[in-house]
C-alpha cells in the first residue's frame, strides 16, 4: 500500500504521478514549437462566439446554400494562420526563453503592442491578409458588414493576450504559492515508512513482516465468508441489509465531514473573546440609550404631574367660584317666585279687559262709515325700500305661496259652486310668476348671524371658521374654472359672444346647467336679461377693467398683462392641498372602496408620488425600447379610430401623463357628482383633496404605479357599468330618471313612479277627488323616494352585491376567494349618502357627469386604463376581458373598410401572422382568427354569423329568422382597443392559452343564464311573452322570431343582467333589445332568446363546424402539436432507446459490481448496485472510473 502512495501508476493521484505529470505539462512548451501552441489558441478562439458570430455576419454572402459551420470551419485553420505569422516575431522571442520566461517574454511584448500605437498597424495587417488569402477572400458582392471582419480580429488579439495571461498565472500561482516543495519531503517520508512496512514486492520490512502474518491467519475464515455471500447472494437476504449498513455507515461519515468542515471554519473566524468583548460593548451601549430614556420618560413625567398640579389648583377655585355664584342666583330666583303666583294673577286680569276693548275698537274700525272710509283710504303706510324686499325671508315667503296656490282649489272651500274661486287660483299663479323673475341671492339676510371677529380661536379655527373656510376653498376650484370658460366664450371669436340668454341658446343653457333660471323663449321669464341688448359680448366689460374697479381678470399697466386674482387664489388653494399630501401618517391604509379610490385618485394629484410616477412612466416607454429595439422611447400602435382626436400612434409618456392627470381632475367631479359640494353634516368637496382618510401612497415608484393600476381598473369597471345604466330609462331596466342622494332612500330592482304629493314635479294635472274626508286640504304624505341607484351606491342592491376586499395590489384578495375568471366586485362605499350628500339628483345628472371620465373610448381614465393595458401586456383576467380582447384585436383586422386601417392590419393581423410563424420555428404556418368575430350580416353566401359566430350576441344586423342580437357588450371593451406589433407574442400566447378557458366559461354563462330563465322552476318561464305573442305556441314552418309589444324584453328581467354583470358583461342596447329603436322596433328579444344564441355559439358538434369550437377543439390542438411534434417523436426515440437498455440489463445481471482493488481479497468490497447509487453517493462516485462487472 506504501508503495503504492508513492509509485503505482494505476492508483490515481500518487505523489510521484503528481510530479510527472507537471513535469509532462511543463515540458510541452519546450518540446512543442511555442509557434503551434499559440496557434492552437487562436483556432480554439476564433471557434467560438463572439468571434464566430461577426465571422458569420462577414460571410453572410458565400454561404447562402450551404452550412455556416461546416463553411466555417474549413476556414479557421487558415484564419489562425494568418495571426501566428503577424506574431511570429514575438513567438520566436518567448521560444528561445521557454524555460525561462517566455511565457512572460511574450504576453509583455504582446501587451505592448496593443496597447500602444502598433495596434492599429497589426490590426490592418491581418485584415489585409485575412482579404488576400484564398480561402478567405470574398467573391463578389462585397460583404454587407465590412466592419465585422475588423471586430472580429480585434476581439481576438484581445482574447489571445487574456490566453497568455491566464496560462502565465497558472504557472506563477502552482510555483509560488502552492507549496510544491513539501511534495518532495512527502516522498522522502514516504520512503522511511517503506523501509519498516516493505518495499512492496519481495522485501519486508519489521511492520510488514507482522501484517501479512496476521493476514495469513484470517485468510481461511474470508474464504468461507466469501462463500457465504456468494450463496446469499442469490438469495438477496444479506446483500440488501448490507447495503443499509454501508448507506447508514456513509451517513455517518459524511455528518463527521460535517463537523470537521464546521471546525475548519470556525478556525477562521475571530476568537471567542474578541466577540464576547464586541458583545459586551454592544450591550453597554443598549444600556446607556435605554438609561438615557428613561431619565427623558422621568423628567417628562415629572413636568407633567407640575402642570397637572397646577391645573387642579385652577380647576378647583374655579369651580368654588361658580358655586358661590350658583347659591347667589338661587337665593334670588327663589324670592322671584314666591312674588310669581301673585304677579300672574294680575296679568292675566288685564289681558282679559285688554282683549275685550281691543275687540270693540276693532270692530268699530271694520263696520259702518269708519269701515268703509279705511277701505277707500290709498296710503302707503310702510317705509321699507325695495331693496329691503329681497332678502332671505322674501325668498322663503314667495316659496310658501307658491306651495300654497298649487293647493287652492274650489273644493277647500265652503262653497265649491261659487265661480270666482275658480279664477282664484290661477291669478294667484300668475301673480307668484311675475314675482320669481326678480333675482334675490338665496344667501343674502339669512338670520343666522356669523360673528366674522370671531373665527380663529388662539390658534386654531373656531368650528364656523373651519365650515367657512372649507366652502371657500370649494367654490373657488369651480368658480375660477366656470368664470375663464365664460370669458373665453364670450370674447371675441368666442361661440357665444353673439348669444343672447335663453334656452335656446349654447350661453343660455350654460346658465341654466348651472344653476340660474333662463328665459325659455324671447321674453323675460328668468332671472337673467334676455334681450338683444345684452349679449354674451356685452358680459365681457363685466369680468374684464382695470385694477381700481376689482373686476375678476385685471389688466396690470406696468406690463399689460392680464392675470385673474381668481386664478392666484385658486393657486394658493392648490399649495394647501400638496402640504396637506406631506403629512406623515403612521398607519396608511389602502382605499377599500370605491368612494376611497376616487379619493385618492383626486389626492395623487397633489401628493408628491404624482412626479414620481411621471418620471416612472418614462422609464417604462425607455425599458420598451431597449427590450424591443425600438428606435425611440415612443411604441408604435394601433388604435381605435374613435381615439383619434385625442391620441395618435405612436404612444409616448405624454400619452400617459396628460390621462392620469385629467382622470385624476374627473374623479373629484365624480365625487362631487354623487356627493355634491359638502354641508356641515357631511364632507366638503375640498376635503377630496387633502387625503382625510389617511390613504397608503407608496413611496416605491413601482408599487405605487401597482397600485394605480389595480385602483384605476377597479374604479373604471364599477363607473362604466354605472354610466350604462343611468344611460337608460326604467323601460329598459336603466336607472336614468332614479334619484340618488340626500333623504332618498334604497329599494329592490326598478325605480318606483310614486313621488309624495307635496312635490311638484310630474303630477297629473287632473287628479281624482279619493281622498278622505277628514283630509286637510294641504296635508301631504312624507313618504320619501326610493332608488335601486341609491342602493346601489350603498353596496345594498341585491344582485349586485359587492365583494369586501381584504387585500389590495399585487395579488389582490377578497372575502369570496378565489373566483377565477369572475370579476371581484369593488364596493361603492357611499354607505351613509342619504345623510352624507348635500344635493338630490338622478341618474342622467350622475351620467353626464361621468361622459368624460369613462363614458367612451375616448374619455379620460378609458385612454389611461387602455394605455396601461398595451404597454404592461396585461392579460385578460375575467371572462369579459377575454371577450373584449378577442372583440377589440379581431375589430378591422384587415383594415377596416377598404382596407383604410392600415396601422390596424399592421399591428394586428400581419403581427399575429409573424409571431405564428416564428413560433413555428420560421415557417409559414396559417391561423384563421377572424371567423371568431367575422360578420354581423345573414344575407351574405359566405358568412359566419349562423355558425357560432360570436358579433350575433354584439353587432347583428337582425334577422327575422333567427334569435340573435345586439345582446351582451364587455366592461372592458374600451380599454382593450390598443395593441402593437411589438408584443405579438403575447398576444399570439393569449389566444392559445385562454380561449378553451373563454369557451368554458361562456358554457357556464349559458347554463346559468338559461337555467335562471329557462328551466321549470325559473320565474321567467312562461311570463315573459304575452298571450297575443306567436312565438309563446309557434305554428308550423313559423320562421318569425318578432315578439308582441307587451312581451317582457330582456333588459326587463331581474336576473340576466347581475348574471351578466357577474362575469364582466352588460347590455350592449338595451334601447334595441326592448324594441324602442324605430328602425327595430320589430325586433324586441328575451331572455330566452338570448340563451339560443348562446347555444348556437358554443355547439361543439364537430360535423357542423361552428367556428368557435372549431377553433378552440380543431385549430389550437393541431398547432400546438405542429409546434411539438419534432420534441415529441425525439423522446419517442429516446424512450425507445431507455426501452431497449432495459430490456439488456434484464437479460445481463448488472446489480452485482465488483470493485478492481489492491486487496488481495475482493469480497469485501463486492457490494450492491443499489447501495452505491445512493443519493448520499452519487455526487462522490461521479469522478470514479474503475467500476467492471
Amino acid at each position: 500500500m506504501v508503495y503504492n502512495v508513492k509509485h503505482t501508476s494505476k492508483a490515481i493521484g500518487t505523489l510521484q504521478k503528481i510530479v510527472e505529470g507537471f513535469e509532462d505539462y511543463a515540458g510541452e512548451f519546450a518540446k512543442v514549437n511555442f509557434a503551434t501552441k499559440v496557434e492552437k489558441w487562436i483556432k480554439t478562439i476564433v471557434e467560438k462566439e463572439p468571434v464566430k458570430g461577426w465571422m458569420q455576419t462577414y460571410f453572410k454572402q458565400e454561404y447562402k446554400t450551404s452550412d455556416f459551420n461546416k463553411f466555417y470551419s474549413d476556414r479557421t485553420a487558415d484564419f489562425a494562420g494568418i495571426f501566428r505569422q503577424k506574431l511570429d516575431e514575438d513567438i520566436k522571442v518567448a521560444q528561445a526563453k521557454i524555460n525561462e520566461d517566455g511565457i512572460d517574454t511574450f504576453l509583455k511584448q504582446f501587451e505592448a503592442k496593443l496597447v500602444s500605437k502598433k495596434l492599429d498597424e497589426l490590426v490592418s495587417g491581418i485584415v489585409e491578409e485575412i482579404e488576400k488569402a484564398p480561402k478567405l477572400k470574398l467573391s463578389d458582392p462585397p460583404s454587407p458588414s465590412p466592419s465585422s471582419l475588423l471586430n472580429a480580429v480585434v476581439i481576438t488579439l484581445a482574447s489571445l493576450s487574456a490566453t497568455a495571461r491566464q496560462v502565465y498565472e497558472e504557472f506563477h500561482s502552482f510555483t509560488t504559492n502552492s507549496q510544491i516543495t513539501n511534495v518532495t519531503k512527502a516522498m522522502t517520508k514516504i520512503g522511511e515508512i517503506e523501509n519498516e512496512f516493505g518495499d512492496g514486492l519481495n522485501n519486508k520490512g519489521k511492520f510488514g513482516g507482522l501484517i501479512d502474518a496476521a493476514l495469513a491467519n484470517v485468510a481461511a475464515p474470508i474464504e468461507k465468508l466469501t462463500t457465504l455471500l456468494d450463496q446469499n447472494d442469490k438469495e438477496g437476504s444479506i446483500k440488501y441489509k448490507l447495503g443499509d449498513k454501508v448507506n447508514g455507515l456513509q451517513k455517518t461519515i459524511t455528518e463527521l465531514d460535517d463537523i470537521r468542515n464546521e471546525k475548519s471554519t470556525k478556525n477562521n473566524e475571530d476568537g471567542k473573546i474578541e466577540k464576547q468583548r464586541n458583545e459586551a460593548a454592544r450591550l453597554m451601549d443598549e444600556l446607556k440609550a435605554e438609561i438615557k430614556g428613561r431619565i427623558q420618560e422621568v423628567q417628562a413625567k415629572v413636568e407633567d404631574a407640575d402642570k397637572a398640579l397646577k391645573e387642579a389648583i385652577n380647576t378647583l377655585v374655579t369651580d368654588v367660584n361658580k358655586a358661590f355664584q350658583n347659591l347667589t342666583n338661587d337665593v334670588q330666583l327663589f324670592y322671584a317666585h314666591s312674588h310669581k303666583a301673585d304677579l300672574q294673577a294680575l296679568r292675566e286680569l288685564l289681558q282679559e279687559r285688554k282683549n275685550a276693548i281691543d275687540s270693540i275698537i276693532d270692530t268699530d274700525k271694520k263696520t259702518g262709515l269708519k269701515g268703509f272710509l279705511s277701505i277707500l283710504l290709498d296710503k302707503h303706510n310702510g317705509g321699507r325700500k325695495l331693496h329691503d324686499l329681497k332678502g332671505h325671508k322674501n325668498v322663503e315667503s314667495l316659496s310658501q305661496i307658491k306651495r300654497l296656490s298649487l293647493r287652492y282649489f274650489p273644493i277647500c272651500f265652503a262653497n265649491p259652486a261659487y265661480p270666482v274661486l275658480d279664477a282664484f287660483p290661477k291669478s294667484l299663479e300668475r301673480f307668484v310668476e311675475q314675482l320669481e323673475k326678480g333675482y334675490v341671492n338665496r344667501y343674502e339676510g339669512h338670520e343666522d348671524k356669523i360673528d366674522f371677529e370671531k373665527l380663529v380661536e388662539g390658534e386654531k379655527l373656531s368650528e364656523q371658521g373651519t365650515n367657512l373656510s372649507k366652502i371657500c376653498v370649494t367654490l373657488m376650484e369651480g368658480l375660477q374654472k366656470y368664470i375663464t370658460d365664460l370669458k373665453r366664450e364670450c370674447n371675441s371669436g368666442g361661440k357665444w359672444s353673439n348669444n343672447t340668454i335663453n334656452s335656446a341658446s349654447e350661453l343660455g343653457q350654460w346658465f341654466q346647467r348651472r344653476g340660474f333660471r333662463v328665459s325659455k323663449s324671447d321674453k323675460e321669464e328668468g332671472e337673467l336679461r334676455n334681450n338683444e341688448k345684452f349679449k354674451g359680448k356685452n358680459i365681457l366689460p363685466l369680468l374684464c377693467g382695470g385694477k381700481v374697479n376689482k373686476y375678476v381678470f385685471v389688466v396690470n399697466h406696468l406690463n399689460d398683462e392680464e392675470y385673474s386674482p381668481l386664478t392666484k387664489l385658486r393657486d394658493l388653494f392648490r399649495t394647501y392641498y400638496r402640504v396637506c399630501q406631506h403629512i406623515h401618517i403612521p398607519s396608511p391604509k389602502a382605499p377599500s372602496n370605491i368612494y376611497q379610490m376616487l379619493e385618492w385618485l383626486s389626492g395623487l394629484r397633489y401628493n408628491p408620488m404624482y412626479e414620481t410616477l411621471q418620471g416612472h412612466f418614462t422609464k417604462i416607454f425607455t425599458a420598451l425600447q431597449k427590450q424591443y429595439n425600438l428606435p425611440s422611447a415612443e411604441l408604435p400602435a394601433a388604435l381605435h379610430p374613435r381615439m383619434s382626436d385625442t391620441i395618435q400612434s405612436p404612444l409616448k409618456p405624454s400619452h400617459l401623463i396628460d390621462a392620469l392627470g385629467r382622470s385624476c381632475a374627473y374623479a373629484q367631479d365624480s365625487l362631487i357628482a354623487i356627493l355634491g359640494h359638502g354641508h356641515e353634516g357631511g364632507r366638503y368637496a375640498v376635503e377630496f383633496n387633502t387625503n382625510t382618510d389617511n390613504l397608503d401612497y407608496p413611496s416605491s415608484p413601482a408599487k405605487c404605479f401597482d397600485l394605480l393600476l389595480e385602483i384605476s381598473s377597479r374604479v373604471y369597471n364599477q363607473m362604466r357599468f354605472l354610466y350604462s345604466q343611468c344611460q337608460n330609462g326604467p323601460s329598459r331596466g336603466g336607472w336614468a330618471d332614479c334619484w340618488y342622494g340626500r333623504g332618498v332612500a334604497g329599494s329592490s330592482w326598478n325605480c318606483n313612479t310614486l313621488q309624495c304629493p307635496d312635490q311638484p314635479y310630474n303630477q297629473i294635472g287632473e287628479q281624482k277627488h279619493n281622498q278622505k274626508c277628514d283630509q286637510n286640504c294641504d296635508q301631504s304624505v312624507k313618504c320619501g323616494l326610493k332608488s335601486p341607484l341609491q342602493s346601489f351606491l350603498e353596496d345594498g342592491l341585491q344582485g349586485f352585491l359587492p365583494h369586501t376586499l381584504t387585500k389590495l395590489g399585487c395579488g389582490a384578495e377578497c372575502s369570496v376567494g378565489k373566483h377565477r375568471g369572475l370579476p371581484c366586485k369593488t364596493p361603492m362605499g357611499f354607505g351613509d349618502i342619504s345623510v352624507a350628500a348635500s344635493h338630490m339628483k338622478n341618474g342622467t345628472h350622475l351620467k353626464n357627469a361621468l361622459h368624460s371620465f369613462c363614458g367612451q373610448e375616448k374619455s379620460h381614465l378609458t385612454k389611461f386604463c387602455g394605455i396601461v393595458n398595451c404597454l404592461m401586456q396585461r392579460p385578460p383576467q375575467t371572462l369579459g376581458d377575454m371577450f373584449a380582447f378577442y372583440y377589440g384585436y379581431l375589430e378591422n383586422w384587415e383594415g377596416g373598410d377598404k382596407g383604410k386601417d392600415t396601422l390596424s392590419k399592421k399591428h394586428k393581423h400581419d403581427a399575429f401572422e409573424k409571431a405564428v410563424s416564428e413560433a413555428y420555428f420560421g415557417q409559414p404556418y396559417s391561423i384563421d382568427l377572424s371567423p371568431l368575430f367575422g360578420s354581423s350580416k345573414h344575407s351574405h353566401t359566405s358568412t359566419t354569423h349562423t355558425k357560432g359566430d360570436m358579433l350575433s350576441i354584439v353587432n347583428c344586423a337582425y334577422s327575422l329568422e333567427d334569435t340573435c342580437g345586439v345582446f351582451i357588450s364587455s366592461l372592458s371593451f374600451y380599454i382593450y382597443n390598443i395593441y402593437s406589433e411589438s408584443f405579438r407574442s403575447f398576444y399570439l400566447s393569449c389566444v392559445v392559452y385562454i380561449t378553451e378557458a373563454f369557451y368554458n366559461m361562456l358554457c357556464q354563462l349559458r347554463d346559468e343564464c338559461c337555467t335562471n330563465c329557462t328551466s321549470p322552476a325559473s320565474k321567467c318561464n312562461g311570463n315573459v311573452c304575452a298571450n297575443e305573442c306567436k312565438l309563446t305556441v309557434p305554428e308550423p314552418n313559423y320562421k318569425d322570431h318578432n315578439h308582441h309589444k307587451d312581451c317582457k324584453s330582456i333588459a326587463q328581467c331581474p336576473l340576466t343582467l347581475p348574471t351578466l354583470t357577474k362575469y364582466g358583461f352588460m347590455f350592449s342596447s338595451p334601447h334595441k333589445l326592448s324594441g324602442e329603436d324605430k328602425r327595430v322596433e320589430q325586433h324586441k328579444r328575451t331572455c330566452k332568446d338570448f340563451c339560443s344564441a348562446l347555444k348556437n355559439i358554443l355547439n361543439d358538434k364537430e360535423t357542423d363546424e361552428y367556428v368557435l369550437a372549431k377553433f378552440v377543439f380543431k385549430t389550437i390542438p393541431e398547432f400546438l402539436f405542429k409546434i411539438r411534434e419534432p420534441f415529441i417523436w425525439t423522446l419517442v426515440a429516446l424512450w425507445s432507446l431507455s426501452l431497449l437498455y432495459l430490456l439488456h440489463i434484464a437479460v445481463v445481471r448488472l446489480d452485482v459490481l465488483r470493485i478492481r482493488s489492491h486487496l488481495k481479497s475482493p469480497s469485501s468490497h463486492r457490494i450492491a448496485a443499489q447501495s452505491l447509487l445512493a443519493a448520499a453517493r452519487v455526487k462522490a462516485l461521479a469522478n470514479v472510473k474503475y467500476f467492471s462487472p
